[in-house]
């Protein structure tokens, strides 16, 4: 982004207008384009990041819940739980 800015700062006179022509009131005669752009970039980087972070954190969430879920079914069939045990449980873990 800033090679970006800087290539148009270059190729518009560095970006300084005299106080007179440009977009006349902006900053440095590009407006506000520059923010904009680094918001939007770093909105982008932001999401993504998010994304590869939740993605990576709910298969292990959904193994641990399985595993146990699994462990309390195999209880409940060897007869170690009562069925409103399994039942309060299972509840418990599914929430």
């Amino acid at each position: 982004m800033i090679a970006f800015t800087g290539i148009a700062t270059a190729q518009h006179g560095g970006g300084h207008s005299g106080g007179m022509g440009g977009m006349g009131g902006g900053m440095s005669g590009f407006g506000w384009w520059p923010i904009i752009w680094s918001l939007t970039l770093l909105s982008v980087v932001l999401i993504i990041g998010y994304g590869i972070y939740a993605h990576g954190r709910t298969p292990a969430e959904r193994t641990h819940t399985d595993t146990a879920l699994s462990t309390l079914r195999s209880r409940y069939a060897r007869g170690e739980l009562s069925e409103e045990e399994f039942e309060e449980r299972r509840r418990r873990l599914e929430e």
